[in-house]
């Protein structure tokens, strides 16, 4: 065998052994053994280590303590300590410490282990970018946005010279990011204190709950020379901890009452662990200071919010447009810094596995958090403007928390099942994109990676629930996903069509460039979505959670559904707006109800609509769309006195569509 084939038959039983599938690992693995010619080489030893977790796996303990004798006399110290660390692992497993050879070790009823000792070395693998190239991005693209931003000042200033145009605008970016530096941290302070309502605690206050998360913080604080981070803790039940500052000796790490609520002491540990890796590498500095002038937005936003409900009606009517202002530039800073605030997550799960050895922990940390959070915002009473407002710097995205277990009571087996769509929708590379952390599922997958990597159980069957990705799937899920894009490109592809048919030497059609374009684009959306009304996807989804589980679920293409169950009415949630979720035996989704509905008869609001009639048991019919999470778009809603309510899902694009052939037709040339 020559060294490509080796690497190729070395992947092979890698691959099976991840897998479970212990005898196919084991010939695989056998053989790069024999044919690899230096003992020494990386191969052999990868494919000695995984020999050992192979034979354990089967109860074939002689072969695998022969295989860890041989590779402590390994110059490697590395490979020594690890060979040290099995032969313990396997006398208690022999001894019945651990329980007998042929135990389920994939029971949902056993909470997966850890590591023996609490500091271990475990591969990155390659799913994010270079820590030199985010730090680059980080601090370039909110610096771009920033300088266009300026733009039409530099422009005024400048008068119509470019070079000076490009050098105003640019310093502008630099002078208000630089300024960060100084006046961000006391911002964010304030916004904690006025808005979140944090209380700052010291170490003990955390050492109660947590003993692991406090002897953690102090040793990586000695490890690393910096002192004890600045501790808050926010008095709401929605899971969430975050750090900011702009040097290790101002740092913060803030965390809500529900981290104790739902979390053990080993979870939040390994949280901790997470957020003081954000300190260690500084990543936390560069995004609390590119970040700067978007929170001092926030901040007027809040402001300006609470104060509104207090004015009269005339001056409601002249706060909102300053309101709205204040948003849309929060999110356009929030948005600059998504990928590196999405990237660096990565190594932070990395540091924090390293500091505890416990990735198990840390996955169920992520889980319980997320679920946490779609109970609590289903009895919200007041919004958690701390989900929004540190969204970059907390652990999770709240907006993709419901791709987790939504059953009313807990199902482990049924974790794996709902983050299929992270891991086999042709989607979630796009969708990533507007998360600004990474999804769910991608993020357990790294995490059951590292557990593989210490001999770990993994948690929640995710390595079961991964094999269910099928390849031949994957490609009927791929040509769907390029024939969806396709057809939603059809009003594109109609405006380019028409506009350089009318260009030609005597068109049928008489018209020009701009009413061709206008007419394509409507005529686009209309067969588009005569396609959307006559070709959704129909499943056979009697539950939600069904529907959940379904890795085909598309941003764009509704999956029809007729589900029986009950509404509630959340009057405060992330926003202020109210929200709506229905929800069956199985699980909960949020709805999303046309707000124009309310010019049509009766002229009421959606809510009165369906407190009118959606007080008991309904039967609702529409579809099920997948963006950072899962939501239902209403068509009909009947209830059993027989009251019917109507939502028009595709009016607007019908409207749309329309509006847009007849202005075409009727524009002058």
């Amino acid at each position: 065998m020559n060294a490509h084939e080796i690497a190729l038959t070395l992947q092979k039983g890698l691959k099976a052994l991840q897998n479970q599938e212990y005898q196919s690992a084991i010939e695989a693995l056998e053989m790069v053994c024999r044919r690899v010619p230096q003992q020494e080489s990386p191969e052999f030893l990868k494919a000695q280590m995984a020999l050992v977790r192979a034979y354990r796996a089967i109860g074939r303990f002689d072969q695998s303590r022969e295989i860890c004798e041989y590779l402590t006399r390994n110059p490697n110290p590395e490979v020594q300590n690890w060979a040290k660390t099995m032969m313990l692992m396997l006398l208690k497993q022999e001894n019945g410490a651990e329980g007998e050879a042929d135990e389920d070790v994939l029971s949902t009823n056993l909470k997966a282990g850890r590591a023996e000792n609490n500091r271990v070395k475990v591969a990155l693998p390659r799913v994010a970018d270079s820590l030199p190239f985010i730090f680059g991005m980080g601090l370039l693209v909110p610096l771009l946005t920033t300088s266009v931003l300026f733009t039409p000042l530099a422009w005024w200033l400048a008068q119509g010279q470019w070079q000076k145009l490009l050098a105003i605008s640019l310093g502008l970016g630099i002078v208000v990011n630089f300024l960060a530096l100084f006046y961000n941290v006391p911002i964010i302070d304030l916004i904690n204190r006025r808005i979140y309502g944090t209380q700052w605690v010291n170490l003990g206050a955390v050492q109660k709950y947590s003993p692991e998360a406090g002897e953690l913080m102090l040793r990586v604080a000695r490890a690393k020379t910096f002192p004890i981070p600045k501790l808050g803790i926010i008095p709401d039940n929605r899971p969430v901890m975050f750090t900011y500052g702009v040097q290790q000796n101002n740092s913060r790490v803030v965390l809500s009452q529900g981290i104790f609520r739902y979390l053990s002491a080993e979870e939040i540990a390994t949280l901790l662990g997470h957020e003081l890796a954000h300190i260690v590498r500084r990543d936390c500095a560069l995004l609390t200071c590119m970040s700067g002038w978007g929170q001092v937005f926030y901040w007027l936003y809040c402001e300006l919010q609470m104060a509104r409900t207090s004015q009269p009606a005339i001056a409601k009517i002249l706060i909102t447009p300053l309101v709205w202002i204040c948003l849309a530039m929060f999110r356009i800073n929030q948005g600059s810094n998504r990928y590196f605030a999405r990237t660096r997550e990565y190594y932070a799960d990395h540091f924090s596995v390293n500091y505890t050895g416990n990735p198990n922990a840390l996955t169920r940390a992520l889980v319980k958090m997320t679920r946490a959070l779609v109970k609590r915002e289903r009895q919200a009473e007041k919004p958690a403007l701390f989900l929004e407002g540190m969204r970059n710097f907390a652990n999770y995205d709240a907006y993709t928390a419901s791709a987790c277990e939504r059953g009313e009571r807990f199902d482990p087996k049924m974790v794996g099942n709902l983050l299929l769509w992270d891991w086999g929708s042709p989607w979630r590379g796009i969708i990533t994109w507007c998360s600004s952390h990474p999804l769910l599922g991608k993020r357990l997958q790294v995490l059951s990676h590292y557990a593989e990597q210490l001999d770990l159980d993994t948690e929640y069957n995710l390595v079961l629930s991964r094999r269910q990705i099928s390849l031949e799937e994957a490609k009927k899920r791929a040509l769907s996903f390029y024939l969806e894009v396709l057809i939603w490109l059809l009003p594109l592809w109609f405006a380019l069509g028409l506009g350089w048919w009318t260009q030609q030497e005597n068109p049928v059609l008489k018209l020009h460039l701009h009413q061709a374009i206008l007419v394509g684009l409507g005529a686009g959306i209309l067969l588009r979505t005569a396609w959307q009304s006559l070709g959704q996807r129909k499943v056979a989804a009697p539950t939600v959670v069904s529907v959940l589980s379904d890795p085909n679920l598309s941003p764009i293409w509704g999956t029809q559904v007729n589900w029986q169950g009950k509404f509630r009415l959340v009057q405060a949630s992330v926003w202020r707006a109210p929200k709506l979720y229905f929800h069956d035996r199985t699980g909960v989704i949020p709805v999303r109800y046309p707000f124009w509905t309310r010019l049509l008869p009766p002229f009421r609001s959606p809510q009165i609509r369906l407190e009118a009639i959606a007080l008991g048991s309904v039967k609702v019919s529409g579809m099920v769309v997948r963006g950072l999470s899962p939501q239902l778009q209403l068509a009909t809603i009947a209830n059993e006195e027989g009251q019917m309510l109507i939502g028009y899902p595709l009016f607007l694009a019908w409207a749309g569509g329309l509006l847009l052939v007849l202005l075409g037709i009727l524009i002058p040339g």
